[in-house]
């Protein structure tokens, strides 16, 4: 059985003759190191190796290592593995324009991650930037060209793949100083997706459900009430409004992508019945708005949503946004009983009869529109430097 895997292989998504993996040390403001080609088995010890030969141990436990991904995929038990090592490490995983990051290569990317001080609190630092690819899909058996195994060897072959699946799994389970390496959405997507197809993070929706940094985006002129709706809009869809039927949508075989999932809300939002409103106001260096109401499963209560958001923010680069503390947007969920579906709602009457019920803070691009396409997105200066 043994022999028979080593010859089957447990492969995800490679065809034809694709170059080895390989580690680059490089001396760049965005990569310390750079991995290109398939990922093999051995090429995570490889890493561990070579670590010793890039940084000091206290220079690398200090301020963490740039990891820059291109790769094609390859073994997915190989990838589970670098993904443990760079989860355990303090590395920053980017996916820069023009690279790409696609099966085994995008488990591994996702243990993107700081642990800082006294290991009290993880940053999840995995990133994309516009025009680079990072896709998902579901384990693939290759069976070596012209030859025929036993229905017995197929089927514990089988079982392996699925070892595999849990392993992914318990990725999804893991929660470390309540941050998470993979979300629910990626995992239905990881599930659900063939190994002759791809899940690829395309929009700005991709990066919320899948909870992946966006780097290399101008946020000039995007802090407008249009920013209010968006905000309020991507935290619904992201499912994390009380009562809301959105939760799993994104997660049911029904889901076919984030501009999709986006257009139902549009929908709802468009229906004169419905009194969907959106208020703006700017004073003092800050933003303020709400947006509302919103579908939820309750029909006594409607969701509405308050959002600030600093002035500020349209200098925004990536370097500045800090994990830890959740992101300078503050988003309030506020309730508001209704007897009847005809209730006319107002910004007043929210203010004055709304309750919060829970109060968040997101990042900046929650102010980009859900179905936008990442490559459509404005470029900031630190994009062009990138592509050089």
């Amino acid at each position: 059985m043994k022999s028979f895997l080593l010859r089957l292989g447990l492969l995800v998504g490679l065809i034809g003759p694709v170059q080895a993996g390989e580690f680059t040390k490089v001396s760049s403001q965005l990569c310390d190191v750079i991995l290109t080609g398939q990922i093999e088995k051995g090429d995570t010890e490889e890493l561990r190796e070579q670590r010793k030969n890039w940084v000091r141990e206290d220079e690398f436990d200090t301020d963490g290592l740039k990891l820059c991904l291109d790769s094609p995929g390859g073994s997915l038990s190989e990838g589970l593995k670098m993904f443990e090592l760079i989860w355990d490490w303090n590395v920053k995983t980017h996916i820069l324009p023009g690279a790409r990051c696609e099966s085994a290569c995008a488990l591994a990317f996702l243990g993107g991650s700081y642990v800082l001080g006294t290991g009290l609190t993880r940053e999840i630092r995995r990133e994309i930037w516009p025009n680079g690819r990072l896709g998902f899909h579901g384990p693939r058996l290759i069976f070596p060209a012209e030859q025929q195994f036993p229905g017995d060897q197929v089927s514990n072959a089988f079982k392996v793949a699925l070892e595999l699946a849990a392993q992914v799994y318990e990725i999804n389970r893991l929660q470390d100083r309540e941050n998470g390496a993979l979300t629910d959405h990626l995992m239905h997507q990881f599930l659900k997706t063939s190994p002759d197809d791809m899940y690829y993070i395309e929009t700005v929706g991709d990066v919320i459900l899948s909870e992946v940094g966006l780097n290399g985006v101008d946020y000039n002129n995007t802090v407008t009430k249009d920013a209010i709706k968006n905000v309020c809009n991507n935290v619904y869809l992201k499912g994390r409004f009380p009562l809301v039927r959105g939760y799993s949508e994104s997660i049911h075989r029904d889901f076919t992508s984030a501009i999709e999932l986006n257009n139902r809300l549009l929908e709802y939002e468009d229906d004169e019945d419905y009194e969907f409103t959106v208020e703006f106001s700017q004073g003092d260096g800050m933003i303020r708005g709400f947006a509302g109401p919103f579908p939820i499963t309750d029909r006594s209560y409607r969701m509405g949503c308050f959002v600030s958001i600093p002035e500020s923010l349209e200098n925004f680069e990536y370097e500045d946004f800090d994990p830890n503390d959740g992101g300078d947007i503050i988003v309030q969920i506020s309730e508001y009983y209704a007897l009847r579906e005809t209730d006319v709602y107002s910004f007043s009457t929210w203010l004055d009869e709304g309750e919060t019920v829970e109060v968040r803070n997101v990042a900046p691009w929650y102010m980009l529109d859900f179905s936008t396409s990442l490559s459509d997105l404005p470029k900031s200066e630190a994009y062009f430097q990138a592509i050089q």
